[in-house]
């Protein structure tokens, strides 16, 4: 480093959202109970990602702007090593709006038939829940280094048939700070 400036805080706000395909040619969000997502096996399923900034530096109002994701990862465990997960394919991805303040949505979608998912579509024992880690790779406009934001939760798969009477379709929301040191 050169020299340092200021060091700036920034909190990221993350919701995840998955859904199954719905047999009618769309997507629906999976239930949720607790800090559980119940998944089917065999079914293609899309993560939904909405990445906003909560809070920016106190000193300047200061707004940092993801340009664009060039990633979204996907591994069953937890603590998964980088070259453990797998790239999903893009759905869509773009600026929005949740209650007037901007965002950035990132849709990625994943095929029950790859290898590396296996675990999914596997019935978990009773008793037990499987986890689950996604990692979303930003590019935000004024950092030189791509910002990789990861989530890990459980889920448990159930029978491609099964019906859920769980109407809860939460999300899994979770917030992350960024530390930014300016170089001069």
């Amino acid at each position: 480093m050169s020299g340092s400036g200021s060091l700036q805080m920034f909190v990221f706000e993350v919701t995840m959202e998955i859904k199954e395909e719905d047999g009618r040619g769309g997507f629906g969000a999976v239930p949720k109970d607790r800090n559980c997502f119940k998944l089917r096996m065999n079914v293609e399923k899309q993560v939904c990602l909405t990445v906003q900034q909560v809070m920016g530096d106190r000193d300047r109002e200061q707004d940092l702007e993801v340009e664009r994701c060039f990633g979204v990862l996907i591994s069953p465990g937890r603590n998964v090593k980088h070259s453990d997960m797998q790239l999903l394919e893009m759905v869509s991805m773009g600026s929005g709006s949740v209650n007037d303040k901007k965002c950035y949505v990132i849709t990625g979608q994943c095929s029950p038939r790859e290898n590396a998912f296996e675990p999914l579509n596997v019935e978990t024992p009773r008793d037990a829940r499987l986890w689950l880690t996604v990692a979303v790779d930003l590019v935000v406009r004024g950092i030189k280094e791509p910002v990789r934001l990861v989530l890990e939760t459980q889920v448990k798969v159930f029978p491609a048939a099964e019906r859920f009477w769980t109407i809860s379709r939460r999300p899994l929301v979770q917030q992350f700070t960024l530390n930014l040191k300016e170089v001069l």
